[in-house]
């Protein structure tokens, strides 16, 4: 059985600039700055966390960019996948040394130290799963690997996405967050597939679980969703798709219910709904009645969704979700 999802404390948007001592101080809870002259050093963060992913843009001077294995404890995360868009670096891990050049995509886990350094002035993007994540897509195990991607459309879409996201990050918990965290997660699945998948039969089988959670996760606000809308998206059986999800641990129903609820959840706690209705909220993540939604939240977050609603904590201001 997969583990439980461990999830990120969200975080809302923040920019930082990073200049000398104290611009590489800014950046210790996550990584050691190492550059010949520290007072030369120029830089800057924009970041971003999800409950399940973090999404940060760094564009730093010449210098070694080093998690090491302190922070590997500090921080409880899974996967880094690093998009290069300028400048060129060589990342290490493990035994792996990886020349990534502007296209670049390389995955670095969240089990060992690495470090990332650049001859020059480089601009990446890195897009930090929560360990676990991307279990219900069913993708092939990856989380304790260390490899370039091959560059591919599908690679080159999540970049340029990657690029207009950071320059206007959305925040977690509004709908537009949900739904950014969603595009990606879709577009990361995508990339591993393609990457992994050794035979036609497991590239088969997790291209259909990812193209199922995918579909429903896109259609789950339609009431009248069922098993045989997404197994005719798929171009398969009702009992053929129902084996796919069964493999994985889950089914059709459960993948509605549990996109719904997490809709739900975001739409209590986005100030942009504060004064939608409980049947207004209900109607726009599929479950067609406040009594229904009423039902299903209560089985399982243990609240009604306005004790919820009420209960919904400000988002703090800075970074990961520390030990």
């Amino acid at each position: 059985m997969p583990r439980p999802l461990r999830r990120f404390t969200p975080r809302k948007p923040a920019h930082t600039e990073l200049v000398g001592r104290e611009g590489i101080e800014l950046m210790g809870w996550h990584s050691a700055i190492g550059v010949a002259d520290p007072e030369a050093f120029r830089g800057s963060l924009s970041i971003v966390v999800f409950d399940e992913t973090s999404v940060a843009r760094s564009r730093l001077s010449a210098g070694r960019q080093v998690r090491s294995a302190a922070h590997v404890d500090a921080l409880d995360v899974g996967t880094t996948f690093v998009f290069l868009h300028r400048g060129r670096a060589t990342a290490r891990q493990g035994g792996h040394e990886l020349a990534l050049s502007p296209g670049s995509v390389a995955i670095l886990n969240g089990f060992e130290p690495y470090e990332i350094e650049g001859g020059d002035d480089y601009d990446a993007a890195a897009v930090t799963l929560a360990r676990n994540a991307l279990a219900r897509f069913g993708v092939p195990d990856f989380e304790r690997d260390t490899r370039e991607l091959p560059r591919s459309v599908l690679t080159s879409a999540a970049a340029a996405f990657l690029l207009a996201l950071t320059d206007d990050l959305p925040r977690p918990g509004s709908a537009e967050g949900m739904t950014t965290q969603r595009a990606l997660q879709t577009m990361l699945v995508g990339m591993l597939v393609s990457a992994y998948a050794s035979t036609d039969e497991v590239e088969g089988h997790a291209e259909r679980l990812a193209r199922a959670v995918a579909f429903i996760e896109s259609n789950a606000a339609d009431p009248d969703l069922d098993a045989a809308d997404v197994a005719t998206a798929l171009g398969i059986s009702v009992r053929h798709l129902q084996r796919v999800l069964g493999a994985a641990g889950t089914s059709v129903s459960d993948e509605i219910r549990a996109c719904r609820l997490r809709t739900a959840a975001a739409y209590l706690g986005d100030p942009g709904w504060r004064s939608s209705t409980l049947d207004e909220i209900a109607a726009a993540c599929g479950f067609g009645s406040a009594s229904r939604l009423r039902r299903a939240f209560q089985a399982v977050h243990g609240m009604s969704p306005v004790a919820f609603r009420a209960s919904a904590p400000p988002l703090p201001d800075t970074a990961l979700t520390r030990h």
